[in-house]
């Protein structure tokens, strides 16, 4: 079966399952890095004023598929989702936190994303530049035995009745307070550099590099926005950043002697074979400078 004919068998049987409860349509929307998803949207009917409408991307049940999954149990994980997405939608802490800013503000974080790849991706969302990056935000909150998520659009700050800066402070504080993770990266980076040319990765092994994100793995470059922690980290010492992801960066001491072209051609490496397109943070290395306690490109 042709990826055309499983979305159009897949929306049928959808549709025939939820007809009393869901109008399904198909849309092409716009993801990180403007790359774009094929999902179902479905439109509960009566739906009330602040509630979520589940949509399923369908790429990934069409590999399921591809490998041998029968339509039929994709069709069974997919309505699994549905009620999932209802559920998390329907909580009271999610409704709660999507109309008031003292619910939602324990909860907002800043992202990292590249500013030239999301030209699209950010037009209706607040953001402001650091680098030739974007700090965009997002509301995250525990629902349910998951986690609920949406990037904050300026129609929240109009809801929420708060200004700009407001969410920017408070963002940045509940960043700071957020638990990070540092992991010893000798063993991850061999096995990311097995086979490849590029210069300098002999040298790699053994000089204290690391990989920074936050406790939940998600869009954890953010860290690099929290200048005590990048103090606490360096220790006096001056360090490469390595843009693994919009999820995790890697910190390469200056000592280590490598030579900043090798760590952006790595960089660039990467991402061209190992990088989903949409998490790709950076084709290019940074620089943290100990005596100024500032990241540089």
């Amino acid at each position: 079966m042709q990826y055309e004919e499983f979305v159009r068998e897949m929306h049928t049987r959808l549709q025939e399952r939820l007809k009393e409860d869901y109008e399904i349509r198909e849309e092409e929307v716009i993801k990180c890095n403007d790359t774009r998803d094929r999902k179902l949207i479905f439109d509960k009917k009566e739906k009330g004023e602040i509630q979520a409408i589940p949509s399923i991307s369908i790429k990934g049940f069409f590999e399921m598929h591809e490998i041998g999954i029968p339509v039929e149990e994709c069709e069974r994980v997919l309505l699994r989702c549905v009620e999932d997405a209802e559920a998390r939608s329907n909580s009271e802490e999610w409704e709660e936190a999507v109309l008031s800013w003292e619910a939602a503000k324990n909860h907002v974080y800043p992202v990292l994303l590249s500013k030239e790849r999301n030209s699209e991706f950010l037009k209706d969302l607040v953001w402001h530049p650091f680098l030739d990056l974007a700090v965009c935000y997002m509301l995250v909150l525990p629902i349910n035995e998951g986690q609920g998520n949406m990037k904050i659009k300026k129609e929240n700050l109009a809801r929420w009745d708060i200004k700009e800066e407001e969410l920017i402070a408070q963002a940045e504080e509940n960043n700071l307070e957020q638990r990070y993770l540092l992991t010893d990266m000798d063993e991850t980076l061999r096995k990311m550099t097995a086979g490849s040319k590029t210069a300098g990765k002999e040298k790699m092994e053994g000089a204290g590099i690391y990989v920074l994100t936050n406790q939940n793995n998600m869009y954890g470059a953010a860290k690099l926005l929290c200048k005590p922690l990048l103090e606490k980290i360096a220790d006096g010492q001056s360090f490469y950043i390595l843009p693994s992801s919009v999820h995790e960066s890697i910190l390469v001491p200056e000592s280590a002697g490598i030579p900043g072209k090798a760590l952006d051609e790595m960089v660039r490496e990467v991402n061209s074979t190992m990088v989903a397109e949409e998490e790709v943070l950076s084709d290019h290395i940074y620089f943290y400078d100990s005596q100024t306690g500032q990241i540089q490109m």
